[in-house]
């Protein structure tokens, strides 16, 4: 849905990065038996909640940087329990 960033300047080209977010994730589970292959059950779940992150970014040029975040977001307790990921990108700000 959303998320808010906050930047620490380090020096002039190393910026921290902080997160705080509201998203929404969802799956498809289905359960099927080993021997025949024959589905068992099927069950889609979803769930929003709040997300929360930190990163850094390096300035590579005055329009280009690389950015590496890390974001942990909670789940349902049945089936999407937690969720962290990490992303390494560039970015480029038009001036």
């Amino acid at each position: 849905f959303f998320d808010l960033l906050g930047y620490i300047p380090m020096d002039n080209d190393v910026e921290l990065i902080g997160m705080l977010g509201i998203g929404k994730s969802k799956g498809d589970f289905t359960s099927y038996r080993k021997s025949t292959g024959e589905e068992l059950s099927s069950v889609k779940k979803s769930k929003t909640s709040v997300r929360f992150g930190f990163g850094a970014e390096y300035k590579v040029m005055d329009n280009l940087a690389t950015r590496l975040m890390f974001r942990h977001q909670r789940g349902n307790k049945d089936a999407l329990k937690s969720i962290t990921s990490a992303n390494l990108g560039l970015v480029y700000y038009f001036a």
